[in-house]
């Protein structure tokens, strides 16, 4: 698998960026919805959704790939 192929969750990315425990609760909602809306601008067409294991819960999240990293510093700036 090329690594612009692998997946790249919202709480990836911003543990990446050393946020975590209630920040990271409290930031990936509003996070992911600002990406989530981001993504059609530049794609065409909503980000597919696929089951995530979150917080104790199966929930059907928007998934990403590597390629998006650079869409994630731009909702990451529109905050």
């Amino acid at each position: 698998m090329e690594k612009e192929d692998r997946l790249l969750t919202v709480d990836e990315y911003l543990q990446d960026r050393g946020i975590k425990d209630k920040q990271l609760r409290s930031m990936r909602t509003s996070f992911g919805t600002r990406l989530a809306a981001a993504y059609p601008k530049r794609h065409g067409a909503s980000p597919r959704k696929a089951p995530r294991f979150v917080e104790g819960t199966t929930l059907s999240v928007s998934v990403y790939t590597e390629r998006d990293r650079e869409l994630f510093c731009v909702a990451d700036e529109a905050a």
